[in-house]
């Protein structure tokens, strides 16, 4: 397995917190997207009660499939995100319904869950904001809290390839922004065959692939049960 730099992961954390300490106001509602719709109904297809939102920032997808029946889990990294998503959990639950949400702040790089009993993982926009070497690394802890049959479902954007900013480029192709705004941040397009290899590598077996909004891509995969470690 590749090695992870720690120093410029750390600084993509710092960025992320620092990102979301600028947040005053979190939306808890899914945005206008048409992929969207076809979450819960996707999901519905397999035996999947209990499910790990990654990098779930503020929580509205925690919060859309836990108004589903789902039992949700949040993660984030940031402890400004899980802030306005504990927030926004108790606002729900005055409002409207109790739902069976929780959220942790860890970082999901090197996660140390007392759970690992997870049917599912969403994915959604997360990979992209880390380097070849961190996925992977992420992906080979992950399983430590699945159960062994399990899911993962994907959406993997198409992230802009522009030059614009200041960043440096490592050997993989990841971005790292220097720029005042965004210093510290990773970036990098997952192509198709950089998907295969590290899920496949991760003992993960593809079951679906779509294209949506904007040439994104939803994937999903199921756990090996040759994988199971």
């Amino acid at each position: 397995m590749l090695q992870v730099n720690l120093e410029n992961y750390k600084m993509n954390l710092k960025f992320w917190e620092a990102a979301w300490q600028r947040v005053t106001k979190a939306v808890y509602t899914p945005p206008n997207l048409e992929y969207i719709k076809n979450i819960i109904p996707d999901l519905k297809k397999y035996p999947i009660t209990k499910i790990l939102d990654l990098a779930c920032g503020s929580g509205w997808l925690s919060f859309m499939l836990a108004k589903a029946g789902f039992k949700v889990r949040g993660v984030d990294t940031s402890e400004a995100a899980i802030n306005l998503a504990k927030k926004g959990n108790a606002e729900i639950e005055v409002r409207e319904q109790c739902l069976d949400v929780e959220f942790y702040c860890a970082d999901i790089l090197d996660m140390q869950l007392t759970e690992k009993d997870f049917d599912c993982v969403i994915m959604n926009a997360c990979l992209e904001h880390f380097d070849l070497a961190s996925a992977a690394q992420l992906l080979a802890n992950l399983k430590k809290h699945l159960k062994p049959q399990a899911y993962i479902y994907g959406v993997f954007d198409v992230v802009a390839t522009s030059n614009k900013g200041e960043f440096i480029c490592f050997d993989d192709g990841t971005r790292q922004y220097l720029d005042p705004m965004r210093k510290g941040m990773y970036l990098r397009n997952y192509s198709d065959e950089d998907l295969t290899r590290l899920f496949t590598e991760a003992g993960f077996k593809q079951l679906s692939y779509t294209t949506v909004d904007n040439g994104s891509r939803v994937l999903i995969l199921e756990r090996s049960l040759h994988s199971v470690q």
